[in-house]
């Protein structure tokens, strides 16, 4: 069983591994090993012949999605498959999104992501959200810890 399963493209693999150490560093005293299992499939892994079936496993078995949206995760099948196979379970479990690239815009009138004017909108989203969700916004940080800073 996983507590949350990573979806994400491969551009977007440093970011990735930032949040799956940052969730188990959460609520861990220094010296204690986590217990949170988040699926990250560069770490949870091992080589097979077939893939998917590997994935839908890790999928059906993890508690939460989260989900990391770019513009390469909205041109990602790899992405929409994962999205549309969480979706597809019962009891539906939580999706979370996570930007880190791009623009996501909400269209209250449709109640989706708009298309037109988001570029890191995953169409295997619009049946996630019943409202608008509250999306996690790291484009600044993610870009910023890219940069080199100087300290006066």
């Amino acid at each position: 069983m996983y507590d949350a399963f990573l979806s994400y493209s491969h551009r977007d693999k440093h970011l990735a591994a930032a949040i799956r150490a940052a969730m188990r560093r959460l609520g861990t005293p220094r010296r204690r090993r986590s217990t949170l299992r988040i699926f990250r499939d560069d770490t949870d892994l091992a080589a097979t012949p077939e893939l998917w079936p590997d994935i839908a496993a890790a999928l059906d078995a993890s508690a939460h999605l989260i989900v990391i949206a770019s513009p390469s995760a909205s041109r990602s099948a790899y992405v929409g498959d994962e999205i549309t196979h969480f979706l597809a379970q019962e009891p539906r479990r939580p999706v979370y999104v996570v930007l880190a690239d791009g623009t996501l815009v909400w269209d209250r009138d449709t109640g989706r992501f708009d298309p037109e004017v988001s570029d890191a909108a995953l169409p295997t989203l619009a049946e996630a959200f019943p409202v608008e969700p509250l999306v996690v916004d790291v484009r600044t940080s993610a870009r910023s810890r890219c940069r080199p800073t100087t300290r006066w």
